[in-house]
């Protein structure tokens, strides 16, 4: 009798040691055709080179043939020849068998973005052309966990101001876990030199330190000593020295980076102030002086500032003239045409820097005599002279304001009254028809007047 409905009859023989199967369907019966799925997996990084992950492809039944696919990857979120390599293939499960695995390369991701622990990356295997069975899952995800790691900072200190070598300050170094852990994280560490110098500028440690489940940071703190004055030496700069992170516990907590950079920050008395410079004026006897502040101010705020005159050329110098802070200041020099010479100091809570300078000016004199003094008849403006005169060969250091003449009827023994003609350098003197007149011209600044001019003569027409 034909039946309609499927019977499905699975015998299993075995003779002596051999095991097949037998699969039978009644008259008019089919099989149903198996399936294949590929699962998903997560695989942890390692720091320190490339790990192995794997995926499982699972067949719904055992079949008495050979079942065989081909797969590929493809990139997520991660990327291939960055954090995986690239594969394909062509896989077979036995007949008999229900699965079979898939290698994958992952790459270790230290030094690429800088993170660990919970960043996860993605990328996927996709199988296709299945012989013998058709896919009901056909891609697999890989997460890429990074691996959970720890790390040290740098940190830095102001060198101690106190007057006793056996006073100290803490420096202190963070630990960083990449993320929070359910277990607790102990790193060890130790102290080494750099510049800096253990039993002189800091006290060398080695030890422990643990954060719990949960904690992400812990602190190592260093005893700095104070600069006394005997082992370390003023502007030698800063000094450094290292806390090393040397193992971890558990072991699958990886070092990332484990050297800190502890810097010691001297303090000093401030470098010479830059750019000085000094000119005569703006008044008699007066010098104008200007300046920048130091390059350092070796660790403490400048407190104030500081100039020394000299006027035998920096051979010695007179006492300090503070001036606050200020950058700059009007020395009164003395008299006129005498050289000042400068030097500019900077002070701060540790003492006083080395001289700015030296810069000099020569305070501002009375200009020289006028040149070139010619008197000619004002040919046809009866009794009229004409003068004129070229500037000094020097205005002393300031502008001349004004140029004067005099006038003699009696061959230059003596002269009259000044006549002002403002700057200019020439004038029409009324000397007279028949009178010969003798001339002499001067110049004046803010200094005041020079010498006289040579003299010039002539007749008036």
């Amino acid at each position: 009798m034909r039946r309609h409905l499927r019977h499905w009859l699975v015998l299993l023989l075995t003779v002596g040691l051999s095991t097949f199967w037998l699969v039978a369907t009644a008259s008019g019966a089919r099989a149903d055709t198996p399936t294949l799925s590929i699962g998903d997996t997560k695989v942890v990084e390692s720091p320190t080179g490339s790990v192995l992950g794997y995926l499982t492809v699972t067949l719904s039944a055992p079949q008495p043939n050979p079942v065989s696919f081909d797969w590929t990857t493809a990139d997520g979120t991660a990327t291939a020849g960055t954090d995986y390599k690239a594969a394909s293939g062509t896989d077979t499960i036995a007949a008999g068998q229900i699965n079979t695995k898939i290698e994958l390369k992952i790459f270790s991701d230290v030094g690429k973005d800088g993170s660990s622990g919970t960043n996860k990356e993605v990328f996927h295997v996709n199988i296709t052309n299945p012989v013998g069975a058709t896919i009901i899952k056909s891609s697999g995800k890989v997460q890429v966990l990074e691996f959970p790691t720890v790390s040290i900072g740098d940190s830095s200190i102001v060198e101690p101001l106190v007057q006793s070598a056996t006073a100290k300050s803490k420096i202190f170094f963070t630990v960083t876990l990449s993320e929070k852990l359910g277990y607790g994280v102990t790193v060890f560490y130790t102290t080494t030199d750099g510049t800096a110098k253990a039993g002189e500028d800091y006290k060398a440690v080695s030890g422990s330190v643990t954060m719990a489940a949960g904690v992400v940071t812990a602190k190592i703190s260093v005893l700095i000593k104070a600069d006394s004055g005997t082992t370390d030496v003023p502007g030698e700069g800063n000094e450094t020295f290292h806390v090393v992170l040397t193992s971890v516990s558990p072991s699958k907590v990886f070092i990332t980076r484990g050297s800190g950079l502890g810097t010691i920050l001297e303090q000093d008395p401030p470098g010479p102030p830059q750019n000085v410079t000094a000119n005569a004026g703006p008044g008699v006897g007066q010098v104008s002086l200007s300046w920048s502040a130091p390059p350092s101010d070796g660790g403490v705020a400048i407190s104030s500032y500081s100039y020394e005159v000299s006027t035998n050329g920096g051979a010695t110098y007179g006492p300090p003239i503070n001036v606050g802070m200020a950058t700059s200041a009007i020395d009164p020099c003395g008299s006129p045409s005498i050289t000042c010479t400068y030097q500019v100091f900077a002070t701060n809570g540790i003492g006083t820097g080395p001289a700015g300078g030296p810069a000099a000016a020569t305070t501002f004199d009375a200009p020289g005599a006028p040149q070139n003094l010619t008197a000619t008849p004002d040919v046809p403006t009866s009794g009229n002279i004409d003068l004129a005169w070229s500037a000094p060969l020097t205005d002393g250091g300031t502008p001349v304001t004004e140029y004067d003449y005099a006038v003699s009827t009696d061959g230059g023994l003596t002269f009259g009254p000044l006549v002002n003609v403002g700057t200019n350098t020439s004038a029409t003197d009324p000397c007279g028809t028949g009178n010969t007149c003798t001339y002499e011209v001067f110049a004046t600044n803010i200094v005041g007047q020079g010498p006289a001019s040579g003299t010039a003569t002539n007749t008036g027409p």
